[in-house]
């Protein structure tokens, strides 16, 4: 299995070099045929001139990296704010052998993240971390202790340096994609095709790191409290969104506060809203390594 992810990794690196390799030999063969056309005995034409001249121009500036500074989500939540939360990462930090983030920020939706702040591309920088608020507000201690676990089990992969490498190549592909579009070149297809063929190998990735860090979670804090951590995020995540968008959002265009989490408290407690947590595609695979169950798909968590 270990060679498995490997060899996944392999190749979608292999994939990023090749991207920014044949995007660069495309562009400068697009512009040297410009200035061989007006210096040589080639044909020479004012309007293929200035196609390979906007294509080269066009990928050139396309897949350039942009930095994008880090944007909190919502309030930081310092040691002296959340002691027993920096406790607990702490703890957790220790038993999985990782340095505890320097931050933890607050976010305002069903989702905990880990990554680096600052460096180049994932190396140096500081660690961070997010934890969503409605997500793990129904999470009990355990349940929580394994979301802090799961996310460790990012930096223990190494999926925080790996990432942003991966995160700018899709960035500057997509970039480039529509670009050519816009300027309806030749060479729109073949990038489209590319971007495709990227998007499905680094989502196996993907998957795969998922399963490796809640290994690791069950470990630390236990496969039952793992696999209970999956079905809440199974309920909850769908709740949410149909909360804030029919709920929340409303009332907050309208130009009114409320008191949110109470109301989504409220909301996921309704009997017709906590029966129809359908669990979403990932989690039966998630849930089969944990148990090395392989039969009797549960469809409804109750």
């Amino acid at each position: 299995m270990q060679g498995s992810f490997a060899w996944r990794i392999g190749v979608a690196v292999a994939l990023l070099v090749g991207f920014y390799a044949a995007a660069l030999a495309i562009a400068l063969v697009s512009l040297a045929l410009v200035v061989l056309q007006w210096t040589t005995d080639l044909p020479q034409n004012i309007w293929v001139s200035l196609a390979l001249l906007g294509t080269g121009v066009v990928i050139l500036t396309s897949i350039v990296p942009r930095r994008r500074p880090f944007e909190p989500p919502g309030p930081e939540l310092a040691q002296y704010r959340a002691p027993a939360l920096h406790r607990m990462v702490g703890d957790v930090a220790r038993t999985a052998g990782q340095e505890p983030p320097a931050q933890i920020y607050l976010a305002p939706d069903v989702n905990a993240a880990v990554l680096q702040r600052g460096g180049l591309l994932g190396i140096g920088g500081r660690r961070v971390m997010l934890v969503g608020l409605p997500f793990i507000d129904p999470l009990t201690v355990r349940q929580l202790r394994a979301v802090v676990a799961h996310e460790f089990g990012h930096f223990h992969a190494g999926d925080t340096r790996l990432g942003p490498w991966f995160f700018r190549t899709y960035d500057a592909l997509e970039r480039t994609v529509i670009a050519l579009h816009e300027a309806e070149s030749i060479w729109r297809k073949p990038f489209t095709w590319y971007l495709d063929m990227f998007l499905r190998r680094t989502a196996a990735l993907k998957r795969r790191q998922e399963f490796l860090a809640d290994e690791l979670a069950a470990r630390i804090a236990g496969a039952e409290a793992t696999i209970e951590t999956l079905e809440a995020t199974g309920r909850a995540a769908p709740a949410f969104d149909a909360f804030w968008r029919g709920e929340a959002a409303p009332v907050l265009e309208s130009g009114h506060r409320a008191p949110l989490l109470e109301g989504f408290r409220r909301f996921r407690d309704v009997d017709t809203v906590s029966r129809a947590g359908l669990l979403p595609d990932w989690w039966w695979p998630r849930w089969q390594t944990l148990t090395g169950v392989t039969s009797a798909v549960p469809s409804e968590v109750a």
